[in-house]
């Protein structure tokens, strides 16, 4: 059984010195890392690894999103058949993101670590913003931040007309407002229409780092990054040029840290992070 010491901590950054001490090519640099647009998307390691190996994207229908009032929405027509509306709203489909904000950089987020990438153990996929939406080629799409509204959210859709043009005439209601609810996930969406039944994009080059998680110290007899998995996660990622980066276990505290393998700190906070007391 793994026994924790500073000496063995210190140990499970081996393999992590290794490949950064490599040669880095055209790997984006610290200095870039902080000045680029970025869109974070988090996962568990399985599909971030496919996500990875395939350098595809899939979207997802609005039907499998996790918020039951989008997932559920009423539809209600006045001016067309309501079977129209269904269908038109079967061929929408969507990303979601999350992105920075004054107080936590988007990879720092522990509610989406424990949520959406295996209670820690998945990757955090970042992105350039501007060439991911520059991958679309959809006639219809929009992206933008969602607006969070307080108090009771009515989701329901009520078309009096085209399906269609009611969904593009209206599409800031229909696919970027929430229940402010979901504020915590700082989402930013790209929507897409479509005749498809599956929409893949193609991300080559999009994705500009990865991050993990570095929670052996939450479990002392895990050991992360020695484990095999970790290891394939960093071959794939050295074919492609891609950093891996580490962030630290400490993500509540005001001083984050997300080093490479030479110890490098790739986030630098222009100010010191402030939590307030939320009753």
């Amino acid at each position: 059984m793994y026994k924790y010491s500073p000496r063995n901590h210190r140990k499970s950054y081996r393999w992590f010195r290794k490949y950064s001490e490599s040669k880095l090519g055209s790997m984006i640099t610290p200095e870039g890392f902080r000045h680029i647009k970025k869109l974070y998307h988090y996962t568990s390691f399985n599909t971030g690894l496919i996500i990875l190996l395939s350098k595809m994207l899939r979207m997802s229908p609005l039907s499998n999103m996790n918020d039951i009032n989008e997932s559920y929405r009423m539809l209600y027509s006045s001016g067309c058949d309501i079977s129209d509306v269904e269908s038109e709203m079967k061929r929408y489909f969507q990303s979601s993101f999350t992105i920075d904000d004054d107080f936590l950089p988007g990879f720092a987020l522990p509610a989406m670590w424990g949520h959406y990438a295996d209670k820690g153990k998945g990757v955090c996929l970042v992105f350039d913003m501007h060439k991911l939406l520059k991958r679309f080629r959809q006639e219809i799409f929009f992206h933008g931040a969602i607006s969070y509204y307080d108090g009771p959210y009515d989701a329901s859709i009520i078309v009096e007309d085209n399906p269609q043009e009611y969904c593009i005439k209206h599409y800031q209601n229909i696919f970027f407002s929430k229940s402010a609810d979901w504020a915590y996930e700082r989402e930013y969406r790209l929507v897409c229409r479509s005749e498809d039944d599956l929409v893949e994009i193609d991300i080559s080059d999009c994705i500009i780092a990865i991050v993990v998680n570095q929670f052996d110290d939450i479990s002392r007899y895990d050991t992360f990054l020695n484990s095999p998995r970790y290891r394939s996660l960093v071959c794939q990622a050295k074919k492609q040029e891609i950093p891996v980066l580490v962030l630290g276990n400490r993500i509540l505290s005001s001083n984050i840290t997300l080093t490479d393998g030479y110890g490098n700190n790739w986030y630098a906070a222009d100010k010191e992070i402030k939590y307030k007391l939320v009753i």
